[in-house]
């Protein structure tokens, strides 16, 4: 028979500001507090007869939209399956990105609020207010998509990882704020030439993929257009 789950009273509330075409996840992962307790183990699925330490997992989700967008989840800061009593470890966050109308043209990247037993030197305090919030910035690289005709974006967001102590996060806010770096660069070096116009693609020989002295330029697919210079696609 199946543990009952249910949330603990305590929780803190993550809410934010996203840009357009942007969503996010977050993914709320529990520990049990004493986990050798019997509460606390159950039957793994995949081998009968062994029994596995219990975690539960809870997923919010903001979903992509075209316009800029406000989120706000109340997460729990300790969950119970049965008689296990478990606590917030950590909130992965998936800050998701839509950059063209293809299916294959979304991207993502990963951040996370850890949670600590205690203060630390690494965790983060709250200001009086009871509202704390963080900046992230997310930036783009760009590279010719080896599977698709077109052009394949990789996203990465700084400063997505904090570090805070439980008992400061009840009935607490944190507020994320989600910034966009409009310069766009090359995922790889040497493989694309800033012009004045934009970015434009070396062609590669038959023993290097890099910019050759002096390069010689390529076109390329974006959109279903042939370019020759990223992001405009024509000089």
């Amino acid at each position: 028979m199946a543990a009952t789950s249910r949330p603990g009273w305590d929780t803190f509330t993550f809410k934010g500001q996203l840009p357009a075409k942007f969503g996010i996840d977050a993914i709320a992962f529990y520990g049990p507090n004493e986990p050798d307790k019997s509460s606390c183990q159950t039957v793994a699925f995949y081998e009968p007869g062994k029994t596995v330490t219990r975690h539960h997992i809870e997923e919010y989700t903001a979903e992509i939209k075209a316009q800029p967008q406000g989120f706000s989840f109340e997460i729990p800061l300790s969950y119970y399956k049965g008689l296990c009593g478990m606590s917030l470890g950590r909130v992965k966050l998936e800050i998701n990105v839509r950059y063209g109308d293809e299916k294959w043209q979304k991207t993502y990247a990963n951040g996370n609020l850890f949670i600590s037993k205690a203060a630390n030197d690494d965790t983060t305090a709250f200001p009086s207010s009871g509202k704390l919030d963080i900046t992230t910035q997310c930036s783009f690289t760009f590279q010719e998509s080896k599977l698709n005709f077109g052009i394949d974006k990789f996203m990465r967001c700084r400063s997505a990882r904090v570090d805070f102590p439980r008992s400061e996060l009840i009935n607490k806010t944190i507020n994320l704020k989600v910034e966009v770096n409009p310069e766009e660069r090359p995922s790889m070096r040497n493989r694309w030439i800033k012009t004045d116009t934009g970015w434009v693609p070396c062609q590669p020989t038959e023993k290097s993929d890099r910019c050759q002295t002096p390069p010689t330029f390529k076109t390329f697919k974006m959109n279903g257009r042939t370019c020759t210079v990223y992001p405009s696609c024509k000089e």
